[in-house]
């Protein structure tokens, strides 16, 4: 049984972790608000308002628009941010267009880089309002009560 209330409220500078965990493979193109973390494959386009990590286990091929990103994983394609960081046994193979990039010892990077004085701060399209969010919330019974049936 499990009580889920609607008195839970939304604040529109609170981000969500968006995860693809580890075995799991995603392909197209992705806009989260807040951070995304990948240990599993994803092929395709993430814009993320916040971060993006790719953790030990994950590959992301394709296209990245985030003000951050963390590499431990193995990344390929084109990033665009504010900042990149490369950990101890995470590779970038791509287009990395920065303000700031930093490697770690065992970290790899074979590309190219380029520099970007601007703030890189996406404005994902298609993303509900957080007014219209909160209305979406309010519109939700006070108590919602979930059981099993035997």
């Amino acid at each position: 049984m499990g009580i889920i209330k609607k008195t839970l409220s939304v604040k529109p500078d609170r981000s969500a972790v968006s995860i693809i965990a580890r075995g799991n493979r995603f392909s197209g193109d992705v806009t989260a608000v807040g951070r995304m973390h990948i240990d599993g494959t994803f092929e395709g386009t993430i814009v993320s308002s916040s971060g993006v990590s790719v953790g030990r286990h994950g590959c992301v091929k394709g296209t990245i628009k985030a003000p951050k990103v963390n590499v431990s994983g193995l990344l390929e394609g084109e990033m665009h941010c504010n900042e990149i960081h490369i950990e101890s046994g995470g590779e970038v193979n791509g287009l990395i267009v920065c303000h700031k990039l930093s490697i770690d010892d065992d970290g790899i990077f074979i590309g190219e880089r380029r520099t970007v004085e601007s703030v890189v701060t996406p404005e994902p399209s298609g993303l509900l309002s957080s007014d219209l969010v909160s209305d979406m919330i309010n519109a939700l019974p006070d108590k919602i009560v979930l059981s099993m049936d035997d």
